[in-house]
């Protein structure tokens, strides 16, 4: 599927070794085109002056000099950026797309089976379906054309400031001509809202616009393009924090942790103290049950030493009075 105007809507298929043939939905019949004519041009003129796929073919590019080369430069992340990035996209993308189905040593299209370019024209069919799914879910569109997320970032970067992802997402969404539309306003008051909150003081740019926009999905980092995984963006991540999407949700996790310990400490120190004090009671019991016991005995020896001491000074005096 092309964005280019003239060409939306169209998909192109490769049928042996005849030319690319355009089969369009908006494209009028045979019979019909020879009988229309819209604004004094005939469709068969329309379609002469349409544009057709040129760039993305790279020919050009192809046809250099032997030896001769062309300079790509490279990012931090290994991205490809200057001039010559988006040509250095389109050849590996001519070259190496379809690889697992199309041979890389097959010389041209006439050596390629029927079988292979069914599969191949099912697959593409099956992307593109997905992909005009995918597209008609969207809020904000995407309007920076085809040149890389790593080139705008190249360009907007400069020695004493380097852009963020709001950066990148207002730049690469907002119209040439500076106009932005109402769901582009919002989500940028959301991101002033959030960088407002005292709550995002401890984070980073790129922390707070994943916290504002979501998680990380599938791997991939928002205004950083292919080849820019969050572990080479926002660092390694430990074993402990795999299990979480980005830094903030670790440090609520980690929050919550902390007041599940507290309140679990809490508890068991009220557990304790009633533990205790049970504990306690039981023993001033047992103190009084054994002291009450022992004031009994020591009672009891007394009465007996005192009726002791009684009949042995009774007996004494029967005897001195003899």
């Amino acid at each position: 599927m092309s964005s280019r105007k003239g060409s939306r809507g169209s998909t192109r298929r490769v049928d042996g070794g005849s030319n690319l043939q355009s089969q369009s939905s908006n494209q009028p019949t045979h019979s019909e085109g020879a009988n229309s004519n819209v604004g004094g041009r005939s469709s068969q003129g329309s379609q002469q002056n349409k544009r057709k796929r040129g760039p993305t073919r790279v020919l050009n590019k192809f046809g250099l000099r032997p030896g001769e080369k062309l300079s790509v430069q490279f990012n931090t992340l290994g991205q490809a950026i200057g001039p010559n990035a988006t040509h250095f996209a389109h050849i590996l993308g001519s070259t190496l797309k379809h690889s697992n189905i199309v041979s890389l040593q097959a010389e041209g299209w006439w050596k390629v089976s029927k079988e292979e370019k069914d599969k191949l024209w099912k697959e593409i069919t099956a992307v593109a379906e997905k992909n005009s799914g995918n597209r008609a879910l969207l809020e904000v569109f995407h309007t920076g054309g085809s040149k890389s997320f790593a080139c705008y970032r190249e360009d907007m970067t400069t020695e004493d400031y380097e852009p963020t992802q709001i950066d990148l997402f207002m730049k690469t969404h907002a119209k040439k001509n500076g106009k932005v539309t109402e769901i582009l306003v919002c989500k940028h008051e959301k991101f002033d809202e959030y960088l407002a909150n005292q709550e995002s003081a401890s984070l980073t740019p790129n922390e707070f616009y994943i916290t504002a926009t979501g998680p990380v999905r599938h791997g991939r980092m928002h205004g950083y393009g292919l080849g820019a995984p969050p572990s080479k963006v926002l660092g390694p991540k430990t074993s402990g924090q795999s299990s979480f999407g980005s830094y903030s949700q670790v440090c609520n996790k980690l929050g919550n942790v902390l007041n599940e310990m507290d309140q679990l400490k809490t508890n068991m120190c009220e557990r304790i103290e009633e533990r205790v004090q049970e504990e306690t009671k039981k023993i001033e019991e047992r103190v009084q049950e054994e002291t009450k016991k022992i004031e009994e005995r020591m009672e009891e020896r007394i009465q007996e030493k005192m009726m002791a001491f009684m009949a042995q000074y009774t007996q004494q005096c029967q005897q001195n009075r003899r």
